[in-house]
């Protein structure tokens, strides 16, 4: 069990540091090419995509460690969806993200996430 919390530990921390590396770099250039609220929308898609694989790597070191915790983590997954929802809603209603741009900011953190998630399968099979 301890092997299972270090090896997704050690892969969060990966996802938070390069997500960093590429999402705000990705954004400051965009303000040089598109306006600002698809600069906005990357920053705010990476930080949903962030905050979602969060709530997997909780969600994993709760199912790891207690075989109690499903119902508590489904009631928490669908009010973090609503709560998502209701926040991107309202920011395309004040017309403050472009959609696109949330779009690649979300896909830029997926992409991190199954390369981190490749090289620690990897990691851990020559090990």
């Amino acid at each position: 069990m301890a092997m299972g919390h270090e090896i997704i530990g050690l892969m969060s921390q990966r996802v938070y540091k390069h997500s960093a590396f590429i999402l705000i770099p990705a954004a400051l250039i965009a303000l040089f090419f598109v306006e600002w609220r698809f600069s906005v929308g990357i920053l705010i898609g990476g930080l949903i995509g962030i905050g979602n694989f969060k709530g997997l790597v909780w969600s994993a070191k709760a199912t790891l460690g207690a075989a109690g915790a499903t119902v508590q983590l489904v009631l928490l997954s669908i009010l973090k969806f609503f709560m998502v929802i209701a926040v991107l809603l309202i920011l395309m209603l004040l017309g403050m993200i472009n959609v696109f741009g949330l779009l690649i900011g979300f896909m830029m953190v997926l992409f991190i996430v199954v390369i981190e998630g490749l090289r620690a399968s990897k990691e851990e099979a020559s090990t």
